[in-house]
């Protein structure tokens, strides 16, 4: 199942997980972060670039163009998660130029919304599994993006299990029973999955909603960048057919930020 890397609670858990490290104001072109009361922040601001070690290794970013803001955790202070954006789907920084397409007053905001969070060693393994594992309790259909090498997934309504059939007609009534016999099996139609495999690897994974239709849906991608954090992206369905591309160019200007960072603090650990 998908659950284990959070796609079908990704929106709680970004929220939960910024609440829990403490409030972040994110404005564009204005660098904000927030640290508990008797721990002082890690972060290094200085001539327009912020320094932030996360998780044993650390990231050089643009403020007023690439970095939206940052969260401390709550108990030690050290940097939970760095939120950024970008242009879409040519993945280049904000710029005054192209404000009001990344964030128009009105109408659908066109840009890559992207979080790296530390702590995430644990969920590594889930990356390594087999295709088997992975896909258990969904159906593979075919895909609308077949030729940028997407395969596509819909997961599977489990069987209705007829011993709470009693207990539900009295809580939820008999068209909820019915309704649920008849899912049977069948997979949903409000969510779709996506997954890139290159050379035998998982690359990244995609959840969508699949309701409304390109602008209207949204898409929510997450790839491991190194052994302890992971990167989540979203942008609007529309822009679906440009997944591969935007993340190797995401890719190459993250392991920038991370190179610039490490030179920065000295292999950080020592900084």
């Amino acid at each position: 199942m998908l659950d284990p890397i959070g796609f079908d609670a990704m929106k709680a858990r970004t929220a939960r997980a910024l609440l829990a490290c403490c409030k972040v104001l994110m404005a564009v072109g204005l660098l904000a972060g927030c640290k508990g009361a008797d721990n002082p922040s890690p972060v290094e601001s200085k001539n327009g670039y912020s320094y932030i070690p996360i998780d044993g290794t650390a990231f050089l970013i643009p403020e007023k163009s690439w970095l939206k803001g940052y969260a401390n955790n709550a108990t030690d202070g050290s940097i939970c998660c760095i939120m950024l954006h970008a242009t879409i789907p040519d993945v280049q920084p904000w710029s005054p130029e192209r404000n009001e397409e990344m964030y128009p007053k009105e109408g659908i905001q066109r840009n890559l919304s992207i979080t790296i969070w530390g702590n995430r060693k644990s969920w590594q393994a889930y990356y390594k599994k087999s295709h088997e594992e992975r896909w258990k309790g969904y159906v593979e259909e075919p895909s609308d993006q077949a030729g940028i090498g997407l395969r596509r997934y819909r997961e599977l309504w489990s069987v209705y299990n007829e011993k709470n059939a009693e207990k539900d007609t009295g809580k939820y009534g008999a068209d909820f029973v019915k309704s649920m016999r008849e899912d049977n099996g069948k997979p949903h139609m409000d969510t779709v999955y996506y997954e890139y495999v290159k050379d035998s690897r998982m690359i990244f994974l995609i959840r969508c909603s699949d309701q409304r239709g390109g602008l209207y849906d949204d898409c929510y991608l997450t790839l491991p960048f190194s052994e302890s954090l992971e990167v989540e992206v979203y942008f609007i369905r529309d822009y679906l057919k440009d997944a591969v591309q935007m993340v190797e160019k995401l890719t190459v200007k993250l392991e920038g930020f991370e190179a610039a960072g490490r030179a920065h603090g000295y292999g950080v650990k020592g900084h």
